[in-house]
C-alpha cells in the first residue's frame, strides 16, 4: 500500500512560498524549498502561485484552496482545505496592505523579494460580499 505524500506550505518573510514534502521518508531530512514566484487570486478566489523557474518536481503552478480571512494586522490569511495533497488546516499568511475596498472586491498590495534580492510589488484582488 503506497502512502500518499503530503505537502506542507508556508510563506517566508519575503512573501515567497515554501514547499515541504511530508509523510514519506526522504534521503534528506527536513527538505524544504523556497520557491520564487507570484501569487494570483482567480475569479473564484482560489489562490495560485506561479513559479518563476521550475525546480525539481515542483509544478509551474501551485493551486491552493481554502477559506480566506484577515489577520489582526489586515494581512491575507488562507486556511487550507483538504484538497489534493495539501494539508488541511495549514494556514498561510501573506503580508499585504489593503489598498482599495469596493462593494464586491478588496485589493491588496504585496511586496516580495526574489532569490536575487530584487523587490517586486503587485496587486491581488479578493472578490465577494
Amino acid at each position: 500500500m503506497k502512502k500518499t505524500e503530503k505537502i506542507r506550505f508556508e510563506i517566508d518573510p519575503h512573501n515567497r512560498l515554501v514547499y515541504e514534502k511530508t509523510g514519506r521518508k526522504s534521503d534528506v531530512s527536513g527538505f524544504r524549498t523556497v520557491v520564487d514566484g507570484k501569487f494570483e487570486i482567480d475569479k473564484d478566489n482560489q489562490l495560485t502561485y506561479h513559479v518563476k523557474k521550475a525546480q525539481g518536481n515542483i509544478p509551474q503552478q501551485l493551486k491552493l484552496k481554502g477559506k480566506w480571512a484577515l489577520d489582526k494586522d489586515h494581512n491575507l490569511a488562507l486556511t487550507l482545505d483538504k484538497w489534493g495533497n495539501q494539508i488541511a488546516g495549514n494556514k498561510l499568511t501573506i503580508k499585504s496592505e489593503l489598498v482599495d475596498a469596493k462593494d464586491n472586491m478588496l485589493s491588496f498590495a504585496l511586496t516580495t523579494k526574489d532569490s536575487k534580492k530584487n523587490t517586486h510589488i503587485y496587486i491581488v484582488k479578493l472578490g465577494g460580499r
